[in-house]
C-alpha cells in the first residue's frame, strides 16, 4: 500500500520472448498441425510476429517443420524444444509463485496500516488478480469489501471476493472508508479519479 512496497516487476510475466516462446511450445505440442493463422490467435499475437517466431524457433532447434501436403505443415518439438518449453514452465510457475507471495506480504501490510486507522470498509478499484488478493487477505483480517468496481465492461457483472463489480462510478454510492486502487499501470491517475468520487475524508491507497 505504501509507494515504497512496490512488487518486482519480472519481464517473464509480460508479453516478452520468453513468455511468447513458452505459449508457442505448449500450443505446437498439443496441436502440431495447427496453422499459423490459428496459433496466432491463440497466442493472441500478430500473425506476422507468429510467423517471426516460429522461424525462429526452427531455426534455434527447438521445432521442426514438416509438410502434410502442398498446403499443410505439421510443427514438432524436438528434444531441444522439449527441454527448453520444461525450463520455461519451471522458470514461470517459480516467478508466479514468488509474485504472488510478495503481493500478498504488501497487500497485508496495507490491509493492516488501514485496520490500525480505523478503517473497516474498503473498496475496491480494479478487478484483476490483486484484487482477488486483496479479498483472501481482507477475509483473513475481519476487513470488509462493500465494493468492487472497474472501468473495463467486460469484467462489470464478474464476481470479486463474493461481491458483483460494478462500473466505476458506483464508489460515489458505497458508503466506503477508504478505496484501494488494484491496478497497476497508471496508478496515481487511478487515485485521483477515486478522490473526484468518493468523500473528502475517505482515503485512497494503492494495494501495491
Amino acid at each position: 500500500m505504501n509507494k515504497g512496497d512496490r512488487v518486482p516487476d519480472p519481464t517473464f510475466l509480460e508479453q516478452g520472448e520468453s513468455l511468447r516462446e513458452l505459449k508457442t511450445l505448449e500450443v505446437i505440442a498439443a496441436s502440431p498441425r495447427i496453422s499459423q493463422r490459428d496459433l496466432s490467435k491463440r497466442l493472441g499475437i500478430a500473425l506476422g510476429l507468429t510467423n517471426a517466431c516460429v522461424s525462429k524457433m526452427a531455426r534455434t532447434g527447438l521445432i521442426r517443420i514438416s509438410r502434410i501436403n502442398g498446403r499443410s505443415l505439421a510443427y514438432h518439438l524436438t528434444p531441444a524444444g522439449f527441454s527448453a518449453k520444461a525450463k520455461l514452465s519451471v522458470e514461470y510457475a517459480r516467478t508466479t509463485v514468488d509474485l504472488y507471495r510478495t503481493a500478498k506480504q504488501a497487500v497485508t501490510e496495507g490491509i493492516g496500516a488501514l485496520a490500525m486507522q480505523g478503517v473497516t470498509r474498503i473498496a475496491l478499484l480494479g478487478a484483476g488478480d490483486v484484487a482477488e488478493i486483496v479479498g483472501i487477505v481482507c477475509s483473513h483480517q475481519g476487513m470488509e469489501i462493500v465494493c468492487v468496481v472497474d472501468d473495463d465492461p467486460p469484467r462489470q457483472g464478474t464476481a470479486i471476493a463474493g461481491l458483483t463489480v460494478c462500473p466505476t462510478p458506483a464508489l460515489r454510492e458505497c458508503g466506503c472508508q477508504a478505496v484501494i486502487v488494484t491496478y497497476l499501470d497508471d496508478v496515481e491517475s487511478w487515485i485521483l479519479r477515486a478522490r473526484e468520487l468518493v468523500e473528502e475524508d475517505t482515503l485512497v491507497v494503492r494495494a501495491i
